[in-house]
């Protein structure tokens, strides 16, 4: 699994805890479902 830096540090900065979880556990069932997706920050927010 890549992790793109841009995107862990927009989620790290969303100031809502349940938004943090929810972010990071479509992410992680993303990169578990799609070994080999890539990640970026496109308009301002993650993509894959």
């Amino acid at each position: 699994m890549t992790k793109n830096a841009e995107v862990t540090a927009f989620i790290e900065q969303i100031q809502i805890p349940w938004q943090v979880q929810v972010a990071e556990q479509l992410r992680q069932l993303v990169h578990d479902t799609i070994p080999d997706v890539q990640e970026r920050v496109q308009y301002k927010k993650p993509h894959f």
